[in-house]
């Protein structure tokens, strides 16, 4: 079985309500996460602290996307311990990198596929925050049928369809892998056959999406970063021996060998 610690986790997004927001001209950086926190209290019948939940934010289009999931229903549906998995998101989490959202530029719905979870999102002209995102469970016939047709129609019943492209393709969810850079995400087209295309969310704004509570994130970056610092000083001490070596072995060498010289030398003199 796999390590879950090298798991990146996807829960049904059909499992998170999504709200996408205005940010204040006036909110600066420094003051961005208190402020979202205060507006998902804002916008959920729940206390924060009952939910698994996390945010996209675009400064440019000064827009954020907040998703939430009610941890006793996460609970029930056996996605427990968050903890111990390597990255913990909605399924629909590859739609919100910043490669993804800023090709279309018309606004456009497009749809991902993640298991049996299908998320229809709307996004404006080259904004990669999503204007509306939906998901739904597959129904168990879709399921055994490999068919989509119901859950798609049901989707777009949720949208304006006037004022929106709809993309003719339904991605499919990849794999997804832990990079130095981020965490990418692979696209698969309909039939499951080849790779469309590969999408970044990048290293810095991984914290933000994932799920989990914000003290397990604080302590969680705070054990990885020493975890980094340790293995780079394993590193830099196994380099300063190989060094102390690599000296020691060439004065050793060079010591012989003006012995050797200086050996040679007296037998020169001697023969003379």
């Amino acid at each position: 079985p796999a390590d879950p610690t090298d798991i990146v986790l996807r829960i049904p997004g059909e499992l998170f309500f999504c709200e996408r927001i205005d940010l204040p001209e006036t909110l600066e950086e420094k003051d961005l996460e208190p402020w979202l926190e205060a507006e998902m209290q804002r916008l959920s019948p729940f206390p924060t602290e009952h939910l698994h939940w996390g945010h996209r934010v675009s400064l440019p289009h000064r827009k954020a996307l907040l998703f939430g999931a009610l941890s006793s229903k996460l609970r029930q549906l056996q996605y427990e311990n968050l903890e111990v998995f390597s990255r913990a998101f909605p399924s629909f989490i590859s739609l919100l990198s910043e490669q993804f959202g800023n090709r279309y530029n018309r606004p456009t719905i497009c749809f991902l596929l993640h298991d049996d979870s299908l998320t229809a999102a709307a996004f404006d002209s080259e904004c990669h925050i999503p204007s509306l995102i939906y998901s739904q469970a597959l129904t168990e016939q879709e399921a055994g049928d490999g068919t989509m047709e119901i859950t798609r129609s049901k989707l777009l019943s949720l949208f304006d369809l006037d004022l929106y492209e709809i993309d003719s393709r339904t991605l499919r969810a990849g794999q997804a892998t832990r990079k130095k850079d981020g965490v990418h995400f692979e696209h698969l087209d309909e039939d499951f056959e080849e790779s469309v295309e590969t999408v970044t969310l990048d290293a810095k704004e991984l914290w933000q999406s994932d799920v989990r509570s914000a003290s397990f994130k604080q302590n969680e970056q705070k054990r990885r970063k020493l975890e980094r610092f340790r293995w780079s000083m394993i590193l830099a001490a196994g380099a300063a021996a190989c060094l102390l070596l690599l000296i020691e072995v060439g004065t050793s060498f060079l010591s012989n060998k003006v012995m050797f010289v200086h050996g040679n030398d007296l037998l020169g003199q001697k023969m003379v």
